[in-house]
């Protein structure tokens, strides 16, 4: 009260409004966050990829031995394609905007297009593993527990391969996607 008047509802909104504004504020970012995290996820699902890749990469994909083992284990497309750790992760998502613009600008509306782009993103691709150590294909394979008895210099060699700086996309393109070299060859056998 002031002067013996109750005060305003002006001047409760006054008094009060830095914890207001603080609420709101954390409400608001909270629910942001939610929105970031779940969007981030939506956009990591296979489902998601297959919206544009189909009839293309999803195919071969489904065909692979990341999709198809003895295993049963399925290899998603975000496990190799998006990095795990945030900031590398936000940078590939930030950049896939492109991509999804280009879809939606029919850039690889047909096999022709696709394939057509074909070596360009093999070669993006193939540089972000090459910058980064392939760590999407390390997250899953480790050099040092390769023990194939038929086998036993496969270890020496990705040993090896490693300390010359190789990666893995160096030698094993094409495990999950045909490689444009052989879907060009592909491409001429059945023209």
């Amino acid at each position: 009260m002031r002067n013996g008047k109750k005060l305003k509802w002006a001047d409760r909104l006054r008094r009060h409004s830095p914890w207001l504004l603080l609420g709101v504020g954390l409400g608001a970012g909270a629910l942001a966050v939610v929105a970031f995290e779940q969007t981030m996820h939506y956009t990591s699902q296979d489902a998601f990829c297959m919206t544009c890749h189909r009839d293309n990469a999803g195919k071969e994909w489904m065909q692979s031995v990341h999709y198809r083992n003895p295993q049963g284990v399925v290899v998603s497309c975000a496990s190799c394609h998006i990095p795990h750790e945030f900031v590398p992760k936000l940078v590939v998502k930030v950049g896939a905007i492109s991509d999804l613009v280009g879809f939606l600008q029919g850039r690889i509306d047909t096999p022709e297009k696709y394939e057509a782009l074909r070596p360009q993103m093999a070669e993006h691709e193939w540089a972000r593993l090459k910058a980064n150590g392939a760590q999407e294909c390390r997250n899953c394979h480790r050099v040092e527990a390769m023990d194939n008895p038929d086998m036993p210099f496969v270890r020496d060699e990705h040993v090896a391969a490693a300390k010359a700086g190789q990666v893995c996309t160096d030698c094993h393109q094409g495990v999950a996607h045909t490689p444009p070299e052989a879907a060009a060859v592909a491409q001429q056998a059945q023209d």
